[in-house]
């Protein structure tokens, strides 16, 4: 995929928000995988971060990469295969169509490394998943408007506390 369609993608993504703090404007498009560790323009390798959050990452690759921010180099494990944890919808997979998906995506060429696709009859993406709990009541459509930046504050406190008593539980580790 070329850098523009890609930028396209991504941008229509985020709707212009830090994917990871979802307090400032998305201003900068981050390669997860580094270009120069053979880094792709691709959606699921490219995050849209805000002027901190991507000057933290840069810094700090050691710290972001439990979050999914920055991916190590890896065959058994490309960006596609490494969620990130996105401010609202917690741990996600980046899709190649510019999406957020519940499940990693599965590859047949890839052997027992790969997880096997998921149940179809179980929703995957975030809006598959919203929509499943208005129509079971769970939820209704104005519940998922009303999440405020407090809401979303308290919810990063949490992350962070949980992350400090143990990573893995926290879900910050694939």
């Amino acid at each position: 995929m070329n850098e523009a369609a890609c930028r396209k993608i991504v941008s229509a993504r985020s709707g212009g928000v830090c994917e990871c703090c979802g307090q400032e404007p998305a201003t900068e498009k981050d390669h997860r995988e580094n270009r120069s560790q053979g880094g792709e323009w691709s959606p699921p390798n490219i995050v849209d971060l805000g002027t901190l959050c991507h000057r933290w990452k840069t810094v700090n690759p050691k710290a972001a990469t439990p979050g999914g921010w920055h991916v190590v180099p890896s065959v058994a494990y490309p960006p596609e295969r490494v969620p990130i944890m996105h401010h609202l919808y917690g741990r996600v997979y980046l899709d190649e169509v510019g999406g957020y998906a519940t499940h990693p995506p599965y590859r047949e060429d890839h052997g027992p490394v790969w997880s096997p696709p998921p149940d179809p009859s179980q929703p995957r993406t975030i809006r598959e998943i919203m929509e499943d709990a208005v129509r079971r009541r769970e939820r209704t459509p104005e519940q998922f408007r009303d999440i405020t930046p407090g809401d979303l504050a308290e919810q990063r406190a949490w992350e962070r506390q949980a992350l400090r008593e143990d990573p893995w539980a926290a879900g910050w580790c694939p």
